[in-house]
């Protein structure tokens, strides 16, 4: 049985290499991103995901069933003065 791997974020630069390396390594990987994938061959592994939305992230994750979950989605900015600015 192939374990499956979650990713959130996994368009990014960190991601997109974490993902090959987990599809090099045999796993089942699953990318939920608000952006498309950096490397268009991982483009069957991405679900256009915003993780704010919880019932699309609970969908997609009742689905996939991962055994694995990296989180790497999140702005990477510090221009916001409260947590709210980090909402959209």
């Amino acid at each position: 049985m192939t374990c499956r791997a979650l990713v959130t974020g996994g368009s990014g630069f960190i991601g997109t290499n974490l993902i090959q390396s987990l599809t090099n390594d045999g796993l089942e990987v699953r990318n939920l991103d608000i952006a498309p994938p950096l490397n268009p061959r991982h483009s069957d592994r991405w679900r256009h995901v915003d993780i704010r939305q919880v019932e699309s992230l609970r969908v997609e994750v009742r689905e996939f069933r991962p055994e694995l979950v990296v989180h790497l989605a999140g702005r990477t900015d510090l221009d916001g003065a409260t947590v709210a600015d980090y909402t959209s």
